[in-house]
């Protein structure tokens, strides 16, 4: 049996690939970071870290050249770490539950400027 943590991830993967169809959008990266979004305001999934002494909340992301995906220090954004320029190829920004949000990029201290995409 599943628990309430997993459910609640399967449904936000399912209403990540529903509005990305229903807005067009073809960038899987996007419908991707949707879901890793709608995880991190629910504090669900397996890649959710909650917030500690070192960083708050965050979402390890599976988009390529991205770290994780946190909540943005000013009102309306969130912060994208990123580890390569193919994590800068996501939109300036993301409609998530009816609500737009710009993205803030951030480079991890491992960031490598190589072009990998």
């Amino acid at each position: 049996m599943k628990s309430t943590n997993q459910m609640k991830a399967e449904v936000n993967r399912l209403t990540a690939e529903i509005s990305a169809v229903e807005a067009g959008i073809e960038n899987g990266n996007v419908t991707i970071l949707i879901e890793e979004v709608c995880n991190l305001f629910d504090g669900v999934g397996n890649r959710y870290v909650a917030g500690d002494y070192y960083a708050g909340s965050r979402v390890y992301s599976r988009i390529p050249g991205v770290k994780n995906i946190r909540v943005g220090m000013a009102n309306g954004t969130l912060s994208v770490k990123v580890t390569s320029p193919a994590g800068k190829l996501l939109p300036e920004t993301v409609t998530v539950r009816g609500r737009e949000y710009a993205i803030e990029f951030a480079y991890s201290l491992r960031y490598l400027n190589t072009v990998d995409y």
